[in-house]
């Protein structure tokens, strides 16, 4: 993907009151894209620890999901299966914005392997 298409993702994130939660902490991208992926994600401690980037103490980071709750830019809520589980999701808008992004992503490796194979 070139740098322009990356850059082009950030700002629509920018743009999106919701999106523009997950752009306050550093490791908020990598949480964005790993909900966004594998939604919903089971656990808030197997969310922490999966987290690549830099993270803050657990406590911290509970904190700033509830924050982000708050806003409306994730959803938690209680396993079915297990009551002391939880599910975090995105809402809907930021789960279409994830999938257009994809689409366009995927259209820009088309268009470069047509051209590539054209040559």
């Amino acid at each position: 993907m070139s740098t322009s298409t990356h850059l082009n993702f950030v700002e629509t994130l920018t743009e999106n009151q919701l999106a523009r939660e997950f752009l306050k902490k550093e490791y908020g991208l990598e949480l964005l894209l790993r909900i966004g992926r594998y939604q919903p994600v089971v656990g808030l401690g197997g969310l922490y620890e999966s987290l690549k980037s830099p993270k803050p103490t657990y406590d911290s980071f509970l904190t700033h999901l509830q924050k982000m709750r708050k806003k409306g830019s994730i959803l938690i809520e209680p396993d079915p299966d297990q009551r002391n589980r939880k599910l975090i999701s995105l809402p809907a808008e930021l789960t279409f914005l994830l999938k257009s992004s994809e689409q366009r992503k995927i259209k820009f490796y088309r268009s470069a392997y047509v051209s590539q194979s054209t040559k």
